[in-house]
């Protein structure tokens, strides 16, 4: 996502289309960018949706163990902190968290865009601590590579956030 937020979205939506069945993974990365995407809009509904039809992806394909599935997890737990399903939240933090420990030798923006998306959910769940520890592990990923697309903004949004005398309510 290089801030081209339209263009970005048509081609997720292309990649949802064209992978189905024949490449499950590249359709649940879609999924979880498109549900990333329509919660940063306002559309929880819409976000929710989309990463509950990836998670389903995850199950029936038995992609849950591949650490590149990182990403889904921490869209998952974002979207159910942002509705108030702590026990679904904290359950996909902690499975995203594994699989994000064990992601090496794949693309670092990958890495950075589920650890900021960790540090948001983990941040509505209240542990700041964590949130802060995944920010700056982002923010060294980040700065190893100068032409990281929207994540730097990300990440200074994130930053925002974790200052614990402006942590807004609801994200």
């Amino acid at each position: 996502l290089l801030g081209e937020r339209q263009l970005a979205r048509e081609r997720l939506e292309d990649g949802v289309r064209l992978s189905g069945v024949l490449h499950p993974s590249i359709h649940v990365h879609c999924l979880a960018h498109l549900a990333l995407l329509a919660m940063e809009d306002g559309d929880l509904p819409g976000g929710a949706s989309q990463i509950d039809q990836a998670m389903r992806e995850v199950d029936r394909y038995v992609l849950g163990e591949r650490p590149a599935m990182a990403l889904a997890y921490a869209v998952a737990a974002l979207s159910h902190a942002r509705q108030g399903e702590t026990a679904e939240a904290r359950a996909a933090v902690k499975h995203g968290l594994w699989l994000l420990e064990k992601l090496t030798g794949i693309g670092a923006g990958l890495i950075a865009d589920a650890g900021l998306s960790l540090a948001r959910a983990t941040l509505l769940l209240g542990d700041v601590s964590m949130s802060r520890m995944l920010v700056r592990e982002a923010h060294r990923i980040v700065a190893r590579y100068p032409d990281s697309g929207v994540l730097p903004e990300r990440l200074t949004e994130v930053e925002r956030m974790t200052d614990a005398s402006t942590v807004p309510v609801g994200l």
